[in-house]
């Protein structure tokens, strides 16, 4: 396919309290762990790769007026393209062999310019280089509350022959869409590939208002986690840093 896009990747979601911390830390580098980034307390242009997985992949701030830099997290108030880029081996190469990835959020959404909550916003997407894209929402009706804490999970996944993300909001998996019946196929589409927090991209949709809220923090793993590995991150709650 030329475009995979993901329009709605769940249809409700309900609010809670946010994910309980667990003592004992779930081994995110035996998972498959190949990017890191720790949104709490960064400074600059440029959120440090803090995996320790040569070679580093560090995310930029590719609009920091809208982007401000607090201890508990980075405060996105827009389409701030918080992104990294570029030939992304450990991406690509995890596609070719565990055939997806997967992407970790911890965040915090915030209202949305009419007072409500900032419900199926694009919170992140994943380009390749020959355009095909690959959205993730942070919401399905809006019901997602500001201030509160969500860990999101979102898993690409090729390995059925066919292109399927699924969604995990505090361990619990709440949506498994069929996205295109063909692999998505990351591995071998030509050019940079780009996963991008809280895009300007367009997705397509009319007056779709960019994301808004904290990041808190995100991991990327080189192949599709299961129910119980995500279930495992939950508890275990955002890393110590």
């Amino acid at each position: 396919v030329d475009r995979v896009v993901v329009k709605r990747l769940v249809e409700r979601i309900e609010p809670n309290a946010g994910p309980a911390a667990s003592p004992r830390g779930a081994d995110r580098r035996a998972m498959g762990l190949v990017g890191q980034y720790d949104f709490r307390g960064a400074a600059g242009p440029a959120v440090s790769d803090s995996s320790g997985m040569a070679p580093a992949m560090d995310l930029a701030i590719g609009n920091p007026e809208l982007a401000k830099c607090l201890a508990s997290g980075l405060q996105v108030r827009g389409a701030a393209d918080v992104a990294l880029g570029g030939e992304l081996p450990k991406i690509r190469q995890g596609w070719a062999k565990n055939r997806g990835m997967t992407m970790e959020l911890f965040i915090r959404p915030a209202l949305n310019s009419a007072g409500t909550p900032a419900g199926r916003r694009k919170l992140a997407c994943v380009v390749a280089g020959d355009g095909a894209t690959a959205w993730f929402y942070d919401g399905g009706d809006g019901r997602l509350p500001e201030d509160k804490s969500f860990h999101l999970v979102f898993v690409s996944d090729d390995t059925s022959g066919r292109f399927v993300q699924h969604f995990y909001k505090d361990g619990a998996r709440l949506a498994s869409v069929p996205a295109s019946p063909q692999p998505f196929g990351l591995n071998r589409r030509p050019g940079n590939i780009n996963i991008i927090l809280a895009p300007s991209r367009s997705d397509g949709t009319p007056a779709q208002e960019a994301w808004q809220g904290e990041l808190v923090y995100m991991a990327l793993y080189d192949r599709p986690l299961q129910m119980d590995e995500v279930s495992q991150l939950t508890q275990s709650g955002v890393p110590a840093k």
